[in-house]
């Protein structure tokens, strides 16, 4: 048994199709799936970070020219074209929109739409980890340089109406019993509250060492290794962490290793400098 798609990796090109060969004993689509899964013809996961990658790369033109994208219409391009990833379902898509906040490397900004003045409703610059929304077909991917230009104009438009006339700042923060006189420089506001004399415990040290390993799939492991460093390496890079990153690789083979392939991937391997490498029996 075969499972024929359309391929298209360069949507200048002409559209092809590939067949798959299904082994394997079980529910013939639970076979095909597996095995599109593992050709990365089929996507059931997706993170923030690589849908970023896909507004920048293969909807490059669009994303430069509008800066924004709704969830709906995201959805129909990818059902639509060849070129752009098969995703399993519209879920997968919801869910990378959904993590988008979480981000610390974010290619995007969320929001929930636009409002009468056009401008956007919701709006949301990752990372934000306190940010909720619920992911529609009314959202919008917005890029970072409008998302931050609407903020600082938002920012802008509040510091002109809390000016005073005559230009003075309005500044509230002075009470009673305060130190200092208005806006003229930093008011200590501290005040006494019970249990403020108290005997202060120590805090127990926490954890200062994190560590993971995870098999990688070898037909497809570079979208894993992207998002394990967007959603992972950069969380940790972020808290000041030294890190220490290793990559195992081992291939059997049921026959002997020809000689040209040796020599290539050992040359190879000595070009990427490898620190450990070699063939055996």
């Amino acid at each position: 048994m075969w499972a024929v798609f359309p391929v298209q990796d360069d949507p200048r090109e002409p559209l092809a199709l590939s067949a798959s060969k299904i082994t394997g004993s079980g529910p013939i689509a639970t076979a095909i799936t597996e095995k599109l899964r593992r050709e990365e013809a089929l996507i059931p996961l997706l993170d923030a970070s690589y849908l970023g990658h896909v507004l920048s790369q293969e909807l490059k033109s669009v994303w430069e020219q509008d800066g924004e994208v709704s969830v709906k219409t995201l959805w129909e391009w990818f059902t639509k074209f060849p070129y752009m990833l098969r995703l399993k379902n519209r879920q997968v898509l919801d869910d990378a929109v959904a993590g988008a906040p979480l981000s610390v490397s974010p290619t995007f900004a969320v929001a929930r739409g636009k409002g009468p003045d056009g401008s956007y409703v919701g709006l949301i610059i990752p990372p934000d980890n306190n940010a909720h929304f619920t992911v529609t077909d009314n959202t919008l991917l917005v890029s970072l340089e409008k998302a931050r230009n609407q903020v600082e104009a938002e920012e802008a438009a509040r510091g002109r109406g809390a000016a005073e006339p005559g230009g003075t700042i309005a500044n509230d923060s002075t009470g009673v019993g305060d130190s200092g006189s208005g806006p003229t420089g930093p008011v200590d506001n501290t005040r006494t509250h019970p249990g403020d004399n108290a005997v202060a415990l120590s805090p127990q040290p926490g954890p200062r060492r994190y560590w993971a390993s995870i098999e990688l799939e070898a037909s497809g492991f570079s979208k894993q290794l992207i998002s394990i460093n967007t959603e992972v390496l950069d969380h940790l890079r972020t808290a000041g962490a030294r890190l220490s990153v290793r990559l195992e690789i081992e291939a059997e083979a049921d026959q002997e290793f020809d000689s040209s392939v040796r020599r290539t991937v050992s040359e190879n391997s000595a070009n990427l400098r490898f620190r450990s490498y070699g063939f055996d029996e």
